[in-house]
């Protein structure tokens, strides 16, 4: 069994709730708008200021109506999105709690608006691992980039950039001696129909993850898987600390 540290699709569903903070917070101006008006006329009685507060009011509420409900469907859909990306990380999280001699780090934040969903380091080599909700066909244009759907995909190259970011981090706790950040982007709900790295990059459905970090060539001692395990995780609650305190500042702690 590998050595977890961290939960899986923490910070996916922490973006759900607050997308429902924001659904909640539109329902609730609504109906304090709605309040006011009520008690006003109950207030005033059926005089002219009441029925024009209330004239007022149903002006506002069918000229926002439509803008609203596209704003409620937004939410209401990005929510869904981020809820769906936390299920599949955790199954990815789950799925990685398997493999033999391995540290894994789930949810490490190298910035407010996104995490690394899952860091691998063993005696294998150390891999970077975005995890993606994404169904559908992987596939390999003429030209030999990527192809999501048929179509090019910009999935590639911010698993690249999250790998590459990654490895400068580290570099900053462990000087230069940092070894090769394997980028993989894991699509266990997908079809992938090449193999091996393409664009540097190994698009892995959930059948092949294991065995290619577990097959990998050994590159690490001990020593060096340790090391960088614990700079791994003064990453990971460094980023604990830094996104929770501002999450308190705005009004979430």
């Amino acid at each position: 069994m590998a050595r977890v540290n961290g939960k899986p699709g923490r910070w996916a569903k922490d973006r759900a709730e607050r997308q429902l903070d924001l659904l909640l917070l539109l329902y609730g101006v609504l109906l304090a708008l709605g309040g006011i008006c009520f008690g006003f006329i109950l207030a005033k009685g059926w005089s002219a200021s009441a029925l024009l507060a209330l004239l007022i009011l149903s002006l506002l509420l069918v000229s926002t109506g439509r803008p609203m409900h596209r704003l409620a469907t937004t939410i209401g859909k990005q929510r869904l999105k981020f809820w769906r990306g936390a299920q599949v990380e955790a199954l990815v999280g789950w799925l990685l709690q398997d493999l033999d001699d391995q540290c894994v780090f789930n949810g490490i934040q190298l910035q407010e608006a996104s995490d690394i969903d899952h860091v691998v380091v063993g005696p294998g080599g150390l891999y970077c691992v975005s995890t993606k909700s994404a169904r559908g066909l992987f596939s390999l244009a003429p030209d030999g980039r990527v192809f999501y759907n048929n179509k090019p995909t910009g999935l590639i190259g911010n698993t690249q950039s999250q790998a590459m970011a990654l490895r400068e981090r580290l570099r900053g706790l462990l000087g230069a001696d940092v070894p090769y950040v394997n980028a993989v982007l894991a699509v266990p709900l997908a079809n992938v129909d090449f193999s091996g790295p393409q664009q540097n990059v190994w698009v892995l459905h959930q059948h092949d993850l294991l065995t290619t970090i577990t097959n990998a060539p050994k590159r690490l001692d001990w020593a060096e898987v340790e090391r960088i395990a614990k700079a791994l995780e003064m990453l990971l609650q460094s980023g604990k600390t830094i996104y929770k305190a501002d999450d308190r500042h705005h009004g979430r702690g």
